[in-house]
């Protein structure tokens, strides 16, 4: 499911700390759950089905399609991130979106698109108008084999609150990503091997600063290639070990500017990673994937430093009763740097999450996010914190209610820092679903 940004602001900070999903997350479509590989002991507050409020899908031939439209008000102390001179404003969003679901009884198909607008009140330079669309698919070729693929299409917008966002920017650094992967998976009783192929492709727009002139972004445009593959084996019902090993290929298209005629190396690299893990569902109180291994990140210019060492990654779901979800995930991944000069630096996530049921239409949501950028050959650390409460009220089938409040916090340190702020948001939006 693809939460809308302007459903759940909470949600988009901790996206921003932690890093990108990892090859064969828990929900990925080609894994074959069944038998001794079937996860489903337990369920979460957010998975629960509810009939009584679920949105009426519209029949059209074989699919079934769901329209939504969400509006939402935000009240943000700090749009431009910044240590002093905070700069306040309310900010309203529309947020048109819409899903086509096969109905099939084998394979499957989604279709997906949706538009978000933003406007300042006060500051209407911050003004923008995001969107999404693409499609993902499932092949089901037999009980032991199955194939999924899919592809996307985006413009996004980088926030203020991202290091790699300059600080003098007159307006936000806005991009396109292009994304594609295909999979594919085979299992037997004991034994499921998995291997995954995926694209993503980032262009930058130029940005402008404050004082004139332009800010030149195109250093950042790449193409990240990965090929990764994972052999699982299932010990016990409910409880399976495997081995993962994951390619990637990062190139670049421009070279930064480091002055006037000046310019840096391209920040083209190869990595690997290969860890080690389990999966399982316990009893009725505890389910997850927790993985722990060696990466390396090795840049093909000389004045970048290697990246290497200990790379982890995991979800873990605690079940105290059935009304209330602990969530916590963690990893430590090699990312590049969007800083002139600068190769890349290891990013270490932790997050925790408590998801309540109320009411049966009433839900509560609290969390902490914990994030640091160590730069390599750099002198700087960034050490970001975030903590958020909301409630997800379901009126009915159409209409539903989020309200939210979100405190992010980055402290920057080195020579070379980046700023140091503080950012509290408290946010409201409604849902209306076709």
């Amino acid at each position: 499911m693809r939460i809308a940004k302007a459903n759940l602001l909470a949600y988009v900070v901790m996206a921003t700390l932690l890093p990108a999903v990892p090859a064969f997350a828990q929900d990925d479509g080609a894994l074959l759950r069944e038998g001794l590989f079937a996860r489903d002991r337990n369920v979460s507050v957010t998975q629960r089905p509810r009939p009584e409020y679920a949105p009426i899908a519209m029949r059209l031939g074989s699919f079934y399609v769901l329209p939504s439209i969400t509006a939402s008000v935000e009240g943000n102390d700090n749009i431009y991130a910044t240590s002093t001179g905070e700069t306040s404003d309310a900010i309203f969003r529309v947020n048109p979106a819409v899903e086509a679901k096969s109905n099939w009884n084998r394979h499957a198909l989604s279709l997906f698109a949706n538009l978000n607008s933003s406007f300042y009140t006060s500051k209407d330079s911050e003004n923008t108008t995001d969107y999404l669309l693409g499609f993902d698919g499932r092949l089901d070729v037999s009980h032991d084999l199955g194939f999924a693929g899919g592809a996307s299409y985006e413009r996004d917008t980088e926030p203020r609150t991202s290091s790699a966002s300059p600080q003098n920017l007159k307006e936000p650094i806005q991009y396109d990503v292009t994304r594609a992967y295909g999979e594919g998976t085979y299992a037997t009783n004991r034994l499921r091997l998995t291997g995954r192929v995926s694209v993503d492709d980032y262009t930058y727009d130029n940005g402008t600063s404050t004082v004139g002139g332009q800010i030149y972004e195109k250093d950042r445009d790449h193409t990240q290639w990965t090929e990764a593959a994972r052999a699982e084996y299932a010990l016990v019902p409910n409880t399976s070990v495997f081995l993962l090993g994951t390619l990637n290929q990062r190139e670049y298209r421009n070279q930064g500017l480091l002055s006037t005629g000046v310019v840096e190396p391209k920040r083209d690299s190869t990595g690997f990673t290969l860890s080690v893990g389990s999966n399982f569902d316990l009893t009725h109180t505890i389910r997850g994937e927790v993985a722990v291994g060696y990466l390396d990140q090795n840049y093909n210019a000389a004045a970048y430093s290697e990246i290497k060492g200990v790379s982890f990654s995991g979800k873990i779901q605690w079940f105290p009763t059935q009304l209330t979800t602990v969530t916590f995930a963690g990893a430590r991944t090699p990312e590049d740097a969007g800083i002139v000069g600068v190769g890349g630096y290891v990013s270490t996530n932790f997050s925790a999450t408590v998801d309540h049921e109320l009411l049966r239409n009433l839900i509560l949501n609290a969390g902490i996010t914990y994030g640091k950028d160590d730069y390599k050959n750099y002198d700087r650390q960034d050490e970001r914190t975030s903590e958020f409460v909301g409630a997800r009220y379901l009126m009915n089938r159409a209409v539903t209610v989020n309200l939210g409040y979100t405190h992010y916090n980055q402290d920057s340190s080195g020579i070379f820092h980046g700023a140091s702020f503080d950012v509290n948001r408290v946010y409201a939006s409604l849902t209306y679903a076709f």
